[in-house]
């Protein structure tokens, strides 16, 4: 991405809750294929979501698909061909007493996460590393003398508290020993 030329690749989510991340042909190639097996969802409205750089686009893209097809008020579920279960209300015989109710349901494909457990628990390590070595810095800009150390030392110890980083069963030794195989540098005390 031309906006962040320092990214450091493809497997690196911009946001913690993202479990993949497409480029915009990426995401057009996946619409013309939802569009290919459901015609009748033909009619497109693309947009998105943040800030909308003038030369980019949004930061998110979102797309709305319009049913104009006509609707034969099936009842039931279909298997498409990913496997996912797609299922199908008539809203002429729905008999709930809400105003809403759900005519089609789709499972969003997502990216399979083909990194080794040691990438993963780098990854989440150095997200946790970042956030508290971030919020110490914070502190010391607000609180005086208000001056910043050089270095800010992250204990093993309190990375382990984290869920991301707990449910690998993790200790100290082998955190330091993924991150130094990542060309990460660790002190004695960290």
């Amino acid at each position: 991405n031309e906006l962040f030329p320092d990214w450091p690749g493809p497997e690196t989510m911009r946001h913690w809750d993202h479990k993949f991340e497409w480029s915009r042909a990426e995401f057009r190639d996946w619409v013309s294929g939802v569009v290919t097996r459901y015609p009748e969802y033909s009619e497109l409205e693309y947009d998105g979501v943040g800030v909308t750089d003038i030369d980019h686009g949004p930061a998110s893209q979102i797309v709305i698909f319009r049913f104009v097809g006509e609707w034969k008020g099936l009842n039931g579920s279909i298997k498409s061909d990913d496997s996912a279960t797609i299922e199908i209300q008539d809203y002429n015989n729905n008999e709930s007493d809400s105003a809403w109710c759900k005519i089609y349901s789709y499972l969003m494909p997502k990216k399979v996460d083909n990194r080794s457990r040691e990438e993963k628990l780098v990854t989440e390590i150095m997200f946790h590393v970042n956030m508290l070595a971030r919020g110490r810095v914070l502190e010391m800009m607000r609180t005086e003398p208000y001056e910043v150390d050089d270095t800010t030392v992250i204990n093993f110890e309190q990375l382990a508290i984290f869920d991301s980083v707990s449910k690998f069963e993790t200790n100290p030794v082998e955190m330091k020993s993924v991150l130094e195989a990542a060309d990460i540098e660790c002190s004695e005390e960290g």
